[in-house]
């Protein structure tokens, strides 16, 4: 524009507005031709040598001149169209904040579209596309998009007069009411087929159900016979069950005297369930002691008795009957391996399943070890002491 002189236009719409600065640098251009500090000086230098000899031919030779006939040329051939939509407060409120918006500008006010305008633009829009099939139909559809335009016109200016307050109808408006009735007749496009789809499956099964229900009804017809035949059979039947409850009469009579003998053996378990009870009466404080007994053991005395090169027979005993529970060969050896952590072999003690242990490993553990001799819990833990 300055350098090359050669004119332009610069269209900038409200939309763009993103800060209101930039209608700050618009006001200054349009005032003075330039933007104040928008040149570093090294971009300033360059502009002067650009304009140089165009501004010698014009008499201009100092810096600050030369720099001046840029400005010159800008102003000359800028042009800058600014586009505001008046809807709004925005747009006062910039008016009065930028002054030379109004000052140095030409406002151009454009007129409502008239009728023909308006019908021109919708048989241009709704002739756009060739695939929604309303080409005969677009005349009318101009006419009728027309008279919703205007008539909203109308009734925005009576609102005016009424109420005092503006509803404004713009050429936008009216490109957003043709935008909004192609999109939903697209939309719809989409819908409708998707519609007869499901009427179609729809029909189609209710057609497969009537014949299932024809099939059913023949074959009802078909297999009456059979039906008579199985009430029969079953009337046969009912005769049949009356005689075979007269059996199980007479079998329930058995079934009463099995029942007082099995009372009788009832009794017989109460008896041994009594005794088994008192017995785990006098097991119980002997159970809580060796519990007890537990709590005693530290990892010192774990390591003690591992240190043993020749350990006692009691204890080897004792350390056999431990290997056995633990599912270990039952040896001095390894119940040494067991003892390697002192803290896990007590561990292991304490959380000992006892509830889970096979009937068969209780009695070996009983004929093998407690009923020995040298199992005597009272004398090793004399010899332990």
């Amino acid at each position: 524009v300055g350098v090359e002189d050669q004119p332009m236009m610069f269209l900038f719409s409200d939309t763009q507005i993103v800060k209101e600065s930039f209608l700050e640098d618009i006001n200054n251009v349009l005032n003075t031709g330039e933007i104040p500090n928008l040149w570093k000086p090294d971009e300033r230098e360059a502009i002067i040598e650009d304009v140089r000899a165009a501004a010698k031919s014009e008499g201009k030779e100092t810096k600050d001149s030369i720099f001046a006939y840029f400005v010159g040329r800008c102003r000359e051939n800028l042009h800058i169209v600014l586009a505001f939509s008046p809807v709004g407060e925005q747009f006062r409120n910039r008016c009065r904040q930028f002054p030379s918006i109004i000052n140095c500008c030409t406002i151009d006010w454009y007129n409502p579209w008239p009728d023909e305008a308006l019908h021109s633009v919708a048989e241009r829009k709704y002739g756009e596309d060739n695939t929604l099939g309303i080409a005969e139909f677009i005349p009318g559809l101009c006419k009728m998009s027309v008279e919703i335009h205007q008539s909203v016109s109308e009734a925005s200016e009576q609102f005016y007069q009424e109420l005092r307050r503006r509803n404004y109808t713009t050429p936008t408006s009216y490109l957003e009411l043709l935008k909004m009735y192609l999109d939903l007749l697209k939309h719809h496009k989409t819908i409708l087929p998707q519609k007869i789809r499901r009427y179609r499956s729809g029909l189609k099964r209710m057609k497969t159900t009537n014949e299932m229900v024809d099939g059913l009804k023949q074959k009802l017809i078909t297999l009456k016979p059979k039906i008579d035949k199985k009430e029969t059979e079953t009337k046969e039947l009912v005769v049949s069950l009356v005689e075979q409850q007269k059996i199980a009469g007479e079998k329930e009579k058995i079934c009463e005297k099995e029942a007082q003998e099995s009372t009788k053996i009832f009794e017989e378990v109460q008896t041994i369930k009594e005794d088994c009870e008192g017995r785990l009466a006098e097991a119980m404080p002997i159970y809580k002691k060796a519990i007890a007994a537990l709590d005693t053991l530290n990892v010192k005395d774990i390591q003690e008795m591992k240190a043993y090169a020749k350990p006692p027979d009691d204890l080897v005993l004792v350390i056999k009957a431990v290997c056995l529970l633990m599912g270990q060969k039952e040896s001095w050896d390894e119940g040494k391996k067991l003892m390697n952590d002192p803290k896990k072999f007590i561990e292991s003690l304490k959380t000992y399943p006892k509830e889970k242990m096979a009937p068969r490993m209780h009695k070996k553990l009983q004929e093998t070890y407690i009923k020995q001799k040298e199992f005597d819990p009272e004398n090793i833990k004399k010899k332990s002491e």
